[in-house]
């Protein structure tokens, strides 16, 4: 493991001796530091590690988008063969600031900013939402919902607009809670009775304040992405990180091998994982039915 020095973490792993013949670079930019995006990494990193030759140059920016700008136009000057974005926010800007890289999105709405294209394919983020807010109102019966979001990031406008097209099945209220930087939940999160997080960079980024004022507030809360059921969430529910990072793997290989993008489809995970934190129902004096902890495929006591 080599280590080059940049205005960003800039981390490089050497994951097998190069060879001309399978091997390349791929560059990684890796956006909110999440255990879910943890997860899918190490699947991937292991995958890629059967390869011959690949080496991983990682990146995680921190701070305003022009630090995430500068880390994705990096990728072109050390010789990247493709990169590999993980969230929304890393692949729009992966996307528009790589050059002709090509590019496979991880954990993304992808219509939500016209990813589909020539240089791209990838793993997108798909769950049963409905079936993630019943269980939710299972637990916790509300009027009102709040689904955190960022105006600014498209991705969240998408999932805000999807639970809102969801109203009349769940019997509520939906209200979009804008968060665009910590420290904005606080106040919104009293005109709710329980809250969606969606999977935007803001969210994620902020996802210890938000819960954190759900907390404040005594409601309850679900997540799209597993790890947040240990920073306070009640559900979550997400694609099996293991599945989506042996395809994401999958698909930098072929990329590697010499296929395009444009001919790798995109994929959407079939195993979806169900948590629930029985420990935070308690400390809101709600008690978990036996049907939501039997659909559970992992319950936190």
């Amino acid at each position: 493991m080599r280590v080059r020095t940049a205005q960003v973490v800039f981390l490089t792993a050497v994951l097998a001796p190069l060879s001309a013949e399978a091997g390349g670079t791929v560059g990684v930019l890796l956006g909110a530091d999440m255990p879910y995006f943890r997860a899918v990494h190490a699947t991937l990193t292991a995958e890629l590690a059967k390869q011959s030759g690949v080496e991983l140059v990682v990146q995680t920016p921190a701070g305003d988008r022009m630090a995430w700008v500068n880390a994705a136009r990096r990728f072109e000057a050390v010789g990247a063969n493709v990169v590999v974005a993980y969230g929304a926010t890393a692949a729009q800007i992966a996307v528009s600031e790589s050059g002709d890289l090509p590019i496979v999105y991880v954990a993304s709405h992808s219509s939500a900013f016209r990813l589909e294209g020539t240089k791209t394919t990838g793993v997108s983020w798909r769950i049963p939402i409905l079936t993630l807010l019943k269980r939710l109102k299972d637990v916790t019966p509300y009027a009102k919902l709040g689904v955190v979001m960022n105006p600014d990031e498209p991705d969240t406008v998408q999932q805000l607009h999807e639970v809102e097209a969801l109203a009349d099945e769940l019997g509520a209220q939906v209200v979009g809670i804008a968060v665009r930087q910590s420290g904005d939940a606080g106040k919104r999160m009293r005109a709710v009775e329980a809250v969606y997080l969606t999977t935007g960079c803001a969210t994620t980024s902020c996802s210890n304040d938000v819960l954190g004022a759900a907390k404040a507030a005594k409601i309850s809360a679900a997540a799209p992405l597993l790890g947040m059921e240990e920073q306070g969430a009640l559900l979550t529910m997400s694609p099996s990180p293991a599945e989506v990072g042996k395809a994401a793997a999958g698909m930098v290989a072929r990329i590697l091998a010499g296929e395009k993008p444009a001919v790798i489809p995109v994929v959407t995970p079939k195993r979806i994982e169900f948590i629930v934190n029985v420990a935070v129902a308690e400390g809101l004096g709600l008690k978990v039915p036996v049907d939501v902890l039997t659909g559970a495929t992992r319950v936190i006591k």
